[in-house]
């Protein structure tokens, strides 16, 4: 039975042993994810601010489009407005050039 008692000691103390090494393991691992995480804590920190920054981009160039395409209807009317007073004119030159004398 004493044979039987140390057997059984033996194993419980190389139990106990396998779980520390075991429990060292998973410390290390804890840690190493704890770092992980702080670091995708970090990383979506920084995307938020650059997504804030993007809207921001985004609001300032529709704005511009917006004055952008005032801009060019405007200058369209201007076209327009102009190429009709040519169109008067070339008609007013060609009456003249073709007058008889």
């Amino acid at each position: 039975m004493c044979v039987d008692v140390q057997k059984t000691i033996e194993f419980i103390l190389e139990q106990q042993a396998a779980f520390s090494v075991n429990m060292a393991r998973m410390e290390t691992n804890m840690a190493r994810m704890e770092t992980n995480i702080s670091h995708l804590i970090e990383a979506q920190y920084n995307t938020e601010q650059n997504l804030a920054r993007l809207g921001q981009r985004v609001d300032q160039l529709a704005e511009s489009q917006l004055k952008t395409d005032e801009a060019l209807r405007r200058l369209t009317e201007r076209v327009d407005h102009l190429s009709e007073k040519v169109d008067s004119l070339v008609l007013v030159v060609d009456s003249v050039v073709r007058k008889p004398n």
